[in-house]
């Protein structure tokens, strides 16, 4: 009887120690994902240059790196949270023989003497160019920039691409 009594206190501190620890796992790893995911976000935000000093530069930078075909760069220049899908994106977009209309846009976005060209500055850190067109099959394009960063690193490195 001692035995059994013994075996039963085991079982039941054994089921209560499982217990716990799945509850304690459903709660903290959820916690350390994010905590580990801010801090890759972090860091690639402090070690991003990709990108330039000015709205223009980056555009320019951007435009160059598809010219010369180099994609993955080209990406790098749009925000974290979108370059995989740009890089995708991109890659479509050189697939179905979109990119001489691509360049075409970004040089009507780097020609400050287009008239049709409108620079917003949205706040300090936010910028839209936008570019208007009579033809009928091409009404508007735009490219809005950001300086990211502020918010999770407390500096500013360079301007990116976040739509267009």
């Amino acid at each position: 009887m001692h035995k059994k009594y013994w075996i039963t206190v085991c079982v039941l501190s054994g089921i209560l120690l499982l217990g716990m620890l799945a509850y304690l796992s459903i709660k903290m790893i959820p916690n350390l994902i994010v905590q580990k995911n801010f801090s890759e976000l972090k860091t690639n935000l402090l070690n991003d240059d990709n990108g330039g000093a000015t709205p223009v530069e980056t555009i320019s930078l951007f435009k160059k790196a598809l010219e010369t075909g180099d994609l993955k760069t080209a990406s790098k220049y749009f925000i974290y949270e979108k370059q995989e899908q740009i890089f995708q994106d991109i890659e479509n977009f050189q697939k179905e023989g979109k990119f001489p209309t691509l360049l075409g846009y970004l040089d009507q976005v780097l020609d400050d003497k287009n008239p049709k060209r409108e620079y917003i500055t949205n706040s300090p850190d936010m910028v839209t160019i936008n570019i208007l067109s009579d033809k009928p099959d091409f009404k508007e394009f735009f490219v809005e920039l950001r300086r990211p960063g502020n918010d999770i690193t407390g500096s500013y490195k360079t301007w990116k691409i976040k739509s267009m």
